[in-house]
């Protein structure tokens, strides 16, 4: 791509994107290990949906309607199965039964949100 530069310090970004640049570089060479490794740490968010760490992950936008149902919800998070022969195949779909309707509810999501982050 024509913007494309093999150096992203050519000046046109400051030191914080650079940072955020070399960190999802780091996450992108293994992300299983890193979703493991942030799920199971004593310091991570209680109840932070697996869904929205591989958003984290992959550098991409949280849905704060997914968080905000995990409040209430242990399983905002559901699992859906199909069988095809004899192989059955597991995928994890986030079903928010809640979403957000106040600014107070907003920002409840937003503080997990950014305590994850």
């Amino acid at each position: 791509m024509p913007w494309h530069s093999s150096h992203p310090s050519d000046g046109r970004h400051d030191r914080q994107c650079q940072e955020t640049y070399s960190i999802l570089s780091k996450f992108s060479e293994d992300p299983k290990h890193v979703k493991f490794f942030l799920e199971t740490h004593p310091n991570s968010p209680d109840g932070f949906p697996a869904s929205q760490w591989e958003c984290i992950i992959k550098g991409k936008a949280c849905d704060l309607n997914v968080i905000y149902a995990s409040f209430y919800d242990s399983s905002a998070d559901h699992e859906r199965k199909a069988s095809i022969g004899d192989q059955e195949i597991c995928i994890t779909v986030p079903q928010p039964k809640r979403t957000i309707c106040t600014s107070s509810e907003w920002a409840d999501a937003w503080s997990l949100t950014s305590r994850a982050i």
